[in-house]
């Protein structure tokens, strides 16, 4: 080979080297700058960021939430200063600091306007002691649950049987009324039938207070037992009398008896109740709206119903109701803050239900206060709240 052509031959590989050597240098130059874009504050920026949740301390404030509790301790409470307190209150402060959210509460004077007021979006969430049941999850919807519970049934707490019982449910069912107007009456007929008797017994004492006596003595004697002399003197027309008194003794002795009784067994059935089939019979106090009155109606029991618990409760005290079938935690609540009350609670919890907080259908918060729920079940903080207000009962 020539001098001339090994020498092409050599440039013509040199280039070929230098041009692998400058794709590997490009390569390398591409990759570096690649690189530095990445860790380049540029990159870190908002515009190349992952969406966050991260709250935006630029942006407008969102407005307060509305809030709607039912008074109901240990669950809902106020002072009379107007500062909230209890285990839903507690509890809702703490979900509303995790959403960074302010609240405006209203309080509503009644339970079904309580739940309106969630249903129909007048407030944003109802926090209080709220079952979750079929019924109502038709109309709104309800948070994870925040508590176990049930109904109970509350009865009056008295004596079974005494004197000053007796008396006063003989005076509540208006029977000393009815006698003491059939004593006057009796009065009354004495002093005439003395006067009639002066004229036909020639041997019926004379003196006024003797012939009072006597004649008392014998309206008393017929009326309450039947049985006793009208007149010495007997012809048809005393003995239809007599007759008539006969009757009527009976009457009032058979009153008298049948309101002695149904009074004593008024006060037994006050402390034989064990369980929801034991009343059946009787009058029951309820609270308007509330699962314990919905319960009761379909079990045709009669209800008397009122607007809070505690007005309930005042009415058992004073033997207007048998008992009260409500939430067992607001009953015992109930019972050791009004000590004044002859109350207590008997069988084990029934209808089982789970508290939850009710919102609007198709809530914008209802993802959020659930997920802080459960936050707040993971940390202890909601158990220690439900130690705190129902250490007594069994755990949920």
């Amino acid at each position: 080979m020539s001098v001339a052509l090994r020498r092409i031959c050599y440039f013509d590989s040199m280039l070929t080297a230098s041009t692998r050597h400058i794709r590997a240098a490009k390569a390398v130059l591409i990759l570096l700058g690649i690189a530095a874009f990445f860790a380049s504050p540029c990159f870190a920026s908002p515009c190349f960021a992952r969406p966050s949740f991260a709250v935006d301390r630029d942006a407008p404030p969102l407005p307060p939430l509305k809030v709607g509790v039912y008074i109901d301790p240990p669950f809902t409470m106020v002072s009379s200063g107007g500062f909230y307190s209890g285990y839903a209150i507690e509890l809702w402060n703490l979900i509303e600091q995790k959403l960074g959210r302010s609240s405006t509460i209203e309080n509503f004077k009644t339970f079904p306007e309580f739940l309106d007021a969630a249903a129909t979006g007048k407030v944003d969430i109802a926090v209080g002691a709220s079952f979750v049941t079929s019924d109502r999850e038709k109309r709104m919807e309800f948070s994870f649950p925040i508590a176990d519970g049930g109904l109970r049934i509350s009865v009056n707490d008295r004596p079974k049987h005494s004197i000053s019982g007796l008396w006063r449910g003989l005076v509540e069912e208006g029977h000393i009324e009815i006698l003491a107007y059939g004593a006057l009456i009796l009065v009354g007929l004495s002093a005439a039938m003395m006067v009639v008797w002066r004229r036909v017994e020639k041997d019926f004492p004379s003196t006024p207070h003797d012939g009072f006596a006597e004649a008392f003595y014998r309206m008393v004697t017929l009326a309450m037992t039947g049985r006793g002399r009208v007149t010495t003197i007997s012809t048809w027309y005393t003995k239809v009398v007599a007759a008539g008194w006969v009757v009527f003794g009976v009457a009032i002795a058979g009153y008298i008896t049948a309101s002695v009784t149904s009074i004593m067994t008024k006060n037994l059935i006050y402390h034989s109740v064990k369980g929801i089939s034991d009343l059946e019979n009787d009058a029951v106090g309820v609270v308007d709206g509330t699962l314990g009155q919905s319960v009761c109606v379909k079990r045709g029991i009669s209800t008397v119903t009122f607007p809070t618990l505690l007005e309930a409760c005042a009415a058992l005290n004073a033997h207007t109701v048998t008992a009260v079938v409500c939430d067992g935690p607001l009953l015992e609540a109930i019972d050791r803050m009004h000590p004044e009350f002859d109350m207590r609670e008997v069988g084990a919890l029934f209808e089982k239900r789970k508290y939850a907080w009710p919102m609007p259908l198709g809530s914008p918060i209802r993802r959020d206060v659930n997920t802080a729920l459960l936050e707040l079940q993971e940390s202890g903080e909601q158990e220690a709240l439900r130690v705190k207000y129902f250490g007594a009962l069994e755990a949920p």
